[in-house]
């Protein structure tokens, strides 16, 4: 905001107060003067997990979307789609998927600070492939004994992550729209290259099941 041009053109002189609303009666109270304490922005611990439930709410959505299309898939039969049969198998790939869900839109946000890289869709396909990874190697309900199952999983799950974790670019203090559009533009083949992976490890995963290759 320009302050001589906001007072030439209106009359009204700008004051500048607090970043934090909560200073705002200790702002007042001092006679409209801001303590360096109060133009200090921080983005702390507390203050990422606090926008959590926002990030959290849009992707259940998408994460129901995938625990069907998971069951249909180990539910495929030659002779259709047998829904009693997919639990079993279904089971790691619904564990891994919200796994997945929760690097991108919790993980990546409480250890934004440590995570690698500059790019939030980084750090989220970051924490994505080492949620995915661990649980997959190391927790027997969440492992899956398919190599191109695992393939599909550590490829399309961390991708996934990466573009939940590039969601919270917008509740974050430090990040430009510009940057943003920059880092949307870049990682969109990405995305694309990783579904279409993804999608051809399920597919050969499904006709060796078969027996068809």
């Amino acid at each position: 905001m320009n302050a001589a041009e906001v007072e030439r053109l209106s009359g009204f002189q700008v004051a500048f107060g607090p970043v934090r609303a909560a200073d705002l009666k200790a702002y007042l109270q001092a006679g409209y003067r801001a303590t360096p304490a109060m133009r200090r922005v921080t983005f702390t611990l507390r203050d990422r997990l606090v926008l959590v439930p926002l990030e959290l709410r849009p992707a259940l959505k998408p994460l129901l979307i995938y625990a069907l299309l998971a069951l249909m898939f180990c539910g495929l039969k030659p002779e259709g789609i047998i829904f009693s049969q997919a639990w079993p198998a279904a089971i790691p790939l619904l564990i891994l998927g919200v796994a997945a869900m929760l690097a991108g839109t919790l993980l990546t946000p409480a250890l934004l600070p440590v995570l690698p890289g500059r790019a939030f869709s980084l750090k989220g396909l970051f924490a994505g492939l080492l949620t995915t990874a661990g649980l997959m190697f190391g927790w027997p309900p969440a492992a899956l004994d398919d190599p191109w199952l695992q393939a599909a999983a550590l490829i399309g799950l961390p991708a996934a992550s990466a573009y939940l974790a590039l969601q919270f670019t917008g509740a974050t203090p430090f990040t430009g729209i510009s940057g943003v559009e920059q880092e949307i533009r870049a990682t969109r083949p990405f995305y694309g290259a990783a579904v279409a992976l993804a999608i051809l490890g399920l597919l050969a995963s499904k006709l060796i099941e078969w027996g068809l290759i």
